[in-house]
């Protein structure tokens, strides 16, 4: 093997050996048998292929760099006999962004609306994490959150839809989020995963059922510089401020997602389980979701609630200084 040297184990691969003792332990420690583990969506965006099982090392000879390359090669050697490979095989390689670049039924990322509204958020960056940073916070900012907002019509899942309502929940600000950044040529999918918010009004909580799980949170995961990057663009700036939440920043190089903790230290949100990326909106799994665990909430006829939530926004003006209306989905229909 050329090149390479003999280091510590980094930090990554030492979470294989752990792996490795935790197969034996569980008895499998064949000296034929090989496992070969693919781990997805690791802490630093890496893919890790694990080959043989670790029956114990003295040496560890490291082709490549982890804190350099997105590429590199473990070999753990005892007494000169390779025991385990563990290589790295960059960051989400199996998932082609091109294809997170597509028009589809509910990003409709040629229509008149999309194109217009993400031209004038971009303005003059040039570069993706420029545009994906002033795209977050037009969507984040432009479009007024919503819980009471849920609807059973695919059309207002849609990103024009969206736009022309200037109110949603999380799944369509994902969506508009999504569409907006396919538009700029920014890979960009939808990611789900249900949430437990501790911060509710009585009404809303009533309204689902006396739970404060939100099922099928929707956020973005947006291509930039090579990985992929969780953004939650749901609660705009105004909202948190009256609920004393600082707004999700997002930088371009990290994920943006809920805070854990409100500005007084009180227990915000915390993150259940994660349900997966999609390249479109999987909405009839959603809807039934719902329907499952909120029942009547889903219905577009109920009653309206007045909350935090709803009361009148002050002016929101769009990026091409087109005042956003208050209105519901509702209304608009």
């Amino acid at each position: 093997m050329s090149g390479r040297t003999r280091r510590p184990v980094c930090a990554l691969c030492s979470q294989t050996v752990r792996l490795a003792y935790a197969l034996r332990a569980c008895g499998i420690n064949s000296d034929e048998q090989v496992a070969t583990l693919m781990w997805n969506n690791q802490e630093h965006d890496l893919k890790l292929q694990i080959a043989g099982l670790n029956t114990g090392h003295d040496e560890v000879v490291l082709s490549g760099d982890p804190s350099r390359d997105r590429d590199f090669t473990c070999f753990y050697l005892r007494q000169g006999q390779r025991s385990m490979v563990c290589r790295s095989i960059g960051a989400q390689v199996s998932q082609a962004p091109v294809s997170f670049l597509e028009a589809t039924e509910f990003l409709d990322i040629e229509h008149d609306a999309v194109r217009t509204f993400a031209a004038a958020a971009i303005g003059d960056a040039s570069t993706d994490k420029e545009k994906a940073i002033r795209l977050f916070t037009a969507v984040r900012d432009q479009v007024w959150y919503d819980p009471y907002s849920v609807s059973d019509d695919p059309a207002h899942y849609r990103a024009s839809f969206v736009l022309q309502a200037g109110r949603a929940y999380c799944v369509p600000k994902a969506v508009l989020l999504t569409a907006v950044c396919r538009s700029a040529g920014i890979p960009a999918r939808l990611g789900f995963a249900d949430v437990r918010n501790h911060l509710q009004t009585e009404a809303l909580r009533a309204r689902m059922g006396g739970t404060d799980l939100f099922v099928f949170h929707g956020y973005s995961s947006l291509y930039i510089d090579g990985r992929w990057l969780k953004a939650t663009p749901a609660f705009n700036t105004e909202l948190c401020a009256r609920f004393g939440v600082p707004p999700v920043e997002f930088d371009g190089e990290h994920d943006a997602l809920m805070h854990a903790f409100a500005a007084d230290g009180t227990q915000h949100m915390e993150y259940i389980r994660e349900r997966g990326v999609f390249h479109d909106l999987p909405l009839a799994a959603i809807l039934a979701e719902l329907r499952d665990t909120y029942g009547p909430m889903v219905h577009t006829s109920a009653h309206p609630v007045d909350d935090a939530f709803t009361k009148q926004p002050t002016s929101q003006t769009g990026p091409d200084g087109a005042s956003r209306g208050s209105h519901s989905p509702q209304e608009a229909r």
